[in-house]
Formats: structure tokens, sequence, C-alpha cells
């Protein structure tokens, strides 16, 4: 009994490994190998001798899983020669290219078992691709010996391999000898095709005959069907109609003519007609200088005139015009403004003189207004912080002022005057010229009131000179460092800012206009503007 079943486990372990090793996916691999004297292979054997082996690799359950084939270049004396035989190009394994054959001497390094590199000599033999130009002709489409199809006419191009074993290009000039045609055809009630096709309805049809060379020949019709009956709807005719039977009618009305169509085919026409009559009409029209009328006349004076046209009808339409001539106008203002004027016709002027506009007039026609401008000047919007920061100034002088708080835009009542001594705030003027009523307004301007401060800083002392200035301007003060110098012109435009970083300090002011200037020196103790005169 034991004996039975050890027999029996040892068939079943038999038959359950050979049924997984029919499972195994065995590839089969091919690869070079060069050694000096000696190659061992993946399956320990080793090879002494140049040859080509096969070995099977094994895994752990037993079954084969590669089949390999070795090809073994065993070198002695460190030398070796090959012999490839290539198409075009060779790239040796030191990336030489060679495109022609001969013997080409190389070191090869890192082989197996060489102590030293290997001297290899490359007996080349270089193969190039051939052409070939056929032209063939079939009725649809051409397969080549390439197993590439072509159903187009024209030249085409295909590859096969040469009695060498390269490319060989192979230039195909095609013609297809299959033929299309179109052609125009024109029935009563049915068309027969020289194939036999009947058609009968309008439209593209096809049908398709032998050619003179026995391939097919598609034909395509245009095809148009000829109705026998038909109906019109004939409208807005003048007074009377004559039909296509040449029947002639002054009443509207349903009516019939047969005549023969194109193809000779009866056409019987039905005729919904309605006949229409002149029309007459009046209009009212103004128009500046002349008027073209509706029938191209045209009119330099007004009365009632008459023009004759072709209604939509294509009947006589007679209009009467009672016509208006009006003619352009001229007009003298004068005006006053400030700083600038936008005339009437939306010209912007800056300078006073004479100006001229031309507008439209009430009827629509030309009026050209000549304008008297005077363009009064704005005053100076500068103004000036005075001495310890105790006051502002306005620049200009004999205007009418008022002074407003910035903090909430409220004009100051009792600040009426050129100059004001004011708290420690931000503040604005508005100045009115009492001869030309123009005013502007300042920006607003900070001012931090030394006396009514305690402990604060004090204003800064400083000279300037030669006053007036031709271009060099000496700005001198007690602090050597960190003091910002402002200079403003009269309308308070920010000219030039710069930091100061000595005792004296000489600015150049050689590009300024001629003119009054302010110069503001400020830092952590303070601030003090003077004026400056450059010539």
């Amino acid at each position: 009994m034991k004996k039975i079943l050890l027999l029996l486990t040892i068939a079943l372990t038999s038959f359950f490994a050979k049924s997984q090793c029919e499972l195994v996916v065995i590839d089969t691999t091919f690869f070079s190998e060069k050694a000096c004297d000696s190659y061992t292979t993946p399956n320990n054997v080793v090879i002494t001798s140049s040859q080509t082996i096969s070995e099977d690799y094994i895994n752990i359950d037993g079954c084969v899983v590669e089949h390999r084939t070795i090809e073994v270049l065993i070198i002695t004396g460190l030398t070796y020669t090959i012999s490839p035989v290539v198409c075009d190009t060779y790239t040796s394994v030191n990336n030489n290219v060679y495109t022609a054959g001969g013997m080409y001497p190389e070191l090869e390094a890192g082989v197996a078992g060489c102590l030293t590199d290997v001297n290899l000599v490359i007996d080349l033999t270089v193969n190039s691709q051939t052409t070939n130009t056929i032209s063939e002709s079939v009725c649809d489409m051409y397969v080549a010996s390439s197993g590439d199809t072509f159903n187009t006419d024209g030249v085409h191009t295909f590859t096969l391999l040469n009695s060498i074993g390269c490319d060989s290009v192979v230039t195909l000039n095609l013609t297809l000898l299959r033929t299309t045609n179109t052609i125009n055809e024109t029935a009563c009630d049915m068309y027969v095709a020289s194939s036999g096709d009947t058609f009968s309805t309008a439209g593209i049809h096809t049908f398709i005959l032998p050619n003179s060379v026995g391939c097919d020949s598609i034909i395509t019709v245009n095809l148009t069907l000829n109705s026998t009956t038909s109906m019109i709807d004939v409208t807005s005719l003048c007074q009377s109609y004559t039909a296509p039977d040449d029947s002639v009618y002054t009443v509207s009305g349903v009516y019939t003519a047969v005549i023969p169509n194109s193809v000779g085919c009866d056409s019987t026409i039905t005729i919904n007609l309605t006949l229409t009559s002149p029309t007459t009409s009046s209009i009212n029209i103004s128009s500046c200088v002349t008027y073209t009328a509706p029938d191209g006349q045209i009119y330099t004076s007004s009365g009632l005139k008459t023009a004759v046209i072709t209604n939509a009808a294509g009947c006589d339409s007679t209009m009467s015009i009672n016509l208006t001539i009006n003619g352009p106008t001229t007009s003298n203002t004068s005006v006053t403004r400030c700083s600038t004027y936008t005339a009437p016709d939306g010209m912007v002027y800056t300078t006073s003189g004479v100006k001229t506009a031309v507008i439209p007039n009430s009827k629509g026609c030309d009026s050209t207004m000549t304008i008297n401008l005077t363009i009064n000047p704005l005053p100076s919007i500068a103004t000036t912080i005075g001495e310890n920061n105790l006051s502002i100034m306005a620049v200009d002088s004999n205007m009418i002022y008022q002074w407003f708080d910035c903090a909430d835009d409220a004009a100051i009542s009792s600040a009426t005057n050129r100059i004001i001594h004011p708290l420690s705030g931000s503040y604005r003027v508005t100045i009115t010229n009492p001869m030309t009523s123009c005013a502007a307004t300042s920006f607003c301007v900070d001012l931090v009131n030394t006396a009514n401060l305690s402990n604060e800083a004090t204003a800064i002392t400083f000279n300037v000179y030669p006053n007036p200035s031709e271009g060099k301007l000496i700005v001198t003060t007690s602090f050597t460092e960190n003091t910002v110098m402002s200079i403003l012109n009269v309308e308070g435009k920010l000219i030039l800012i710069q930091t100061l970083n000595g005792l004296e300090n000489e600015i150049n002011v050689q590009g300024f206009d001629s003119g009054l200037y302010f110069i503001n020196l400020s830092n952590a103790n303070g601030n003090s503007t003077k004026q400056f005169v450059k010539k």
C-alpha cells in the first residue's frame, strides 16, 4: 500500500510540474560575445575557440524560460578581424561611420579577459540601395510587388529589397484608365441613358458604360425634366398684359396659355393676373440752396414742382412737390472767457482773436459765425509759506482772495487777504481777478505754525545766493545731511527735488525759465522757504 501511495505522489508531482512548465512563455535571444583566450557562458560552459553555441535557461521550477544562441569570438594575440557586409553605412564599436568598403584598423577597449586594447581589423563591404522607374496602366487600382496599393494617377514610390539585401526604391508612373464625364440633359418626363438606366426625377444621376480600353466610364448627368404644366402669378403690371401665347389681357383674372417648352413639350401655364394703374402723390420739401427731385431735375428756387417716376408696379407715379429753398446764414458775436473757449463747432481756443465757426442753422443750412474772442488768463495759484511758518501768502497781488480750510473744505470767512496767519493745518486759496472775474484755486498747502508749538522743531536757517541767478545757485545751511530741498515755480509746480549733503551746495538752474521761484528746505528740525529769481 505504501509503495502504491509513493508512486502516485511521484506521478502527481511530475504531472503538475509538467502542466506548470507548459504555461511558461519561452523567449528566444541571440547575442554576440568577445573575449580573450576563453569565455564562460551563463550556464558556466567554458569556450576557448570561436563558435556559436545554444543554451537553455531553466528557472527554479525546472522550466525552460529562454533559448539562447551565443556567437562567441575568442581573440588570440590581441588581434581579430571582422567582415561586415552592410547597406550604405557602417558604424564601428568606436562609433566611427564608414560609407565605403575597405580595410579599417581600430583599437577596441574593454574586451572581457583582455589586459590591453584589442587590435580590430574591419574588412568592410558596403552595398548601396538601387533605384528603378516603371510605368503602369490599370483600370482602378495598382498593387505593387511590395504590397502597396495606389488608386490615383501620378508618380508614386515603393521600396523592395534588391539582390544584395539593400533597399531598391521603385518610382511608379501610374495611369488609371477609368474615365469620368459630365453631361447635361433635358427631357419632358423621363430620361433613358445609353446604359439603359431610366431617371424620372430631375437632379444629378450617374450611370456606367465601358470605355474604349474596357474600363469603367462613370457618367454624371445633370438632368432637367420639363413639367407639362405650370402656374405663374403676374402682379403689378400696368394697364395690360401680354401672355406667353401672345394673348393680350386688360382685366385682372385667371387665364390659361399653352406653349411648347424648350425641348418641344407642351407647357400649360395658368396665369393669376393682377393689373395695376398709375399713381399720384404730393410731398413738402425743404432744402438748402438746391434740390434734386426724384426724376433727377435740379431746382434752385421755391415753388410747386412736378416729377414723374416709375412706381413699384411699373406704372407712372406723378409727384407734386411743394418746394422751399432755404439759404445759409451769418452772424457776429463777442465772447469773453477765462483760459479757454470751446466754439459751437467744437473747436477749442486758448488765445484771443477773431474766430469762425460753421454750424447748421434751424433750417439745416450752414450758419457761419464770426466770433470776436477775448481770452483772459487765470490768476497764478502759487503760494509761499512765510518765515518760521507763521503765514501763507498768495503770489499774485491786487486780486480778490478767499482762503479755505482743506480739512473740511470750508471757506474761512475772515480770510480774504493776500496773506493769512493761521494755526497749523492745510489751506488753499481761490484767487479772482477783479478786472476779468477769472478765478483759480491753489493746491492745499500744509503749514506747521511754530508759534503754536511748544518744545517742537525750529525753522531751518539757510541762505541762497547769488539772487538773482543766471545759472548757478549756492545754498548754505547749518545741517550737513538728510535735508530735502524742493524748488517750485510761481504756479506751484515742483521743478526740482534733491537731498543736500553738506553745509554748502551748488545747484544748477541753467535750464530753468526766467522768473520767480520758491526754494524750500525741510528735515527733522523743521522747514523754511525763500524766493529767488532766475534771469
